[in-house]
């Protein structure tokens, strides 16, 4: 930081933005006039000059808040679909192993989340259909899960 930025309390990349010239041809009395705008960076809290509806220092600072908001609102929506896409990875290796048919005990060993599902169904004879993207399964009376895909319907659906 230069010594003029510690005088003003500036960043560098405020000092930066702000033209030079300024500071050499403004008296600091007419500046620090200026400087009780009111106005600070949502971000950092730094005087914000420039347009009346500016609410940040630079472009670091607004491109900072926007990402921290987004994380924040993001957060719920990502642990969901972390357990989806491990439920579907559960899923696709057991069908890649060749298994139409697996113990559903041996599922919640491997970490499935039974609640974790992009859509179930409700068939006529009571049966109720879970699917996980184009990956469907269902429970046998005898605690074991069929899977499929959603293409591969079973002949007798």
């Amino acid at each position: 930081m230069t010594p003029l930025a510690v005088h003003l309390f500036l960043c560098y990349n405020c000092l930066h933005n702000f033209e030079i010239k300024f500071f050499i041809i403004v008296q600091h009395k007419t500046f620090f006039m200026k400087l009780s705008n009111n106005r600070f960076c949502l971000n950092c809290g730094l005087p914000v000059y420039g347009r009346a509806d500016k609410k940040y220092c630079d472009d670091h600072c607004r491109n900072d808040f926007h990402n921290n908001r987004a994380v924040h609102n993001s957060r719920l929506t990502r642990l969901t679909h972390k357990k989806l896409r491990r439920n579907y990875e559960i899923l696709s290796g057991v069908m890649q192993a060749g298994v139409s048919e697996i113990p559903k005990d041996e599922l919640l060993v491997y970490g499935f989340q039974i609640k974790s599902v992009t859509e179930s169904e409700l068939r006529e004879d009571g049966t109720m259909i879970y699917g996980i993207y184009d990956i469907h399964y269902f429970e046998k009376p005898n605690r074991l899960i069929e899977v499929y895909r959603k293409s591969d319907v079973p002949s007798y659906w």
